[in-house]
């Protein structure tokens, strides 16, 4: 069973260069632009993700910038698929952003048929 909004979870360990970097070798190596500073990450805060409360570092701004691109908190790019690589580049769109309100929890959604549909017509509310 899945619930939208997802999260994604992941390991982190602490570096030689003394930043958090994923514990996955692989991960480090792709997605090495992704690291945590020691001071962005204590004291970790509370924060609401639809039905329950997680705890988050409590700076992300240098992450999410230096993650996804200093227009991030602008613009973000719609892509149909995590899974294929060369399908997901092709996919890729750039769109504003014009509403920063959190998703709308969505218990016992069908995942698939969510993903046709936000595919096939991602002009609807969904984003």
């Amino acid at each position: 069973m899945y619930f939208y909004p997802y999260i994604d979870l992941a390991g982190y360990v602490l570096c030689e260069d003394n930043t958090y970097r994923f514990n996955l070798k692989s991960a480090r190596e792709f997605y090495h632009c992704f690291f945590w500073l020691p001071e962005e990450i204590n004291p970790l805060v509370k924060i609401p993700f639809g039905p329950i409360t997680l705890n988050a570092p409590n700076d992300m701004t240098r992450y999410v910038l230096t993650g996804y691109g200093d227009d991030c908190l602008t613009h973000a790019v719609f892509q149909k698929h995590h899974n294929d690589a060369k399908e997901q580049k092709e996919l890729q769109q750039k769109v504003r952003i014009v509403d920063f309100s959190p998703a709308i929890y969505t218990p016992n959604v069908n995942v698939f048929e969510f993903n046709r549909t936000v595919s096939n017509d991602y002009s609807k509310h969904y984003f």
